[in-house]
């Protein structure tokens, strides 16, 4: 599965942003992206969004991610099944959460996403070592 950055970052813009208002624009994107370790300028936020930044670094990526509170891998995943479960999950999330909970959801999700991937590192490890011996 590939899916460009550009359709990626429409996608959180369409569907992350406080109940009570519309979406984010680029330049509310940008400023919220100063609270992070790395800054993302307005013309980059418009420019991943129409295509023309079709290659954002790491660290436009983690800002990004950081801004809409979800995992880095949100803008990575290859993998059709995981992709999936983000878009269902950030669906349901915005259908039916207060802006509160909504955030209580994200970092539930995080913490989940985060406790995957120190399981598969941890047995990867073990078959590493395994094969070793």
């Amino acid at each position: 599965m590939k899916l460009a950055i550009q359709h990626r970052l429409q996608f959180l813009v369409d569907y992350v942003y406080p109940a009570d208002r519309g979406p984010y624009t680029a330049d509310e994107i940008a400023g919220f992206t100063a609270k992070s370790s790395f800054k993302v300028s307005s013309t980059d936020v418009s420019n991943i969004l129409s295509g023309e930044l079709t290659a954002p670094n790491g660290h436009q990526l983690r800002a990004l991610a950081q801004v809409f509170e979800v995992p880095i891998e949100f803008f990575e995943t290859t993998n059709q099944q995981e992709w999936d479960s983000y878009v269902t999950w950030i669906k349901k999330v915005r259908e039916r959460l207060s802006p509160a909970e909504l955030h209580a959801a994200r970092i539930d999700n995080w913490f989940e996403k985060r406790q995957k991937r120190r399981e598969r590192r941890r047995k990867s490890i073990r078959q590493k070592g395994d094969s070793t011996s």
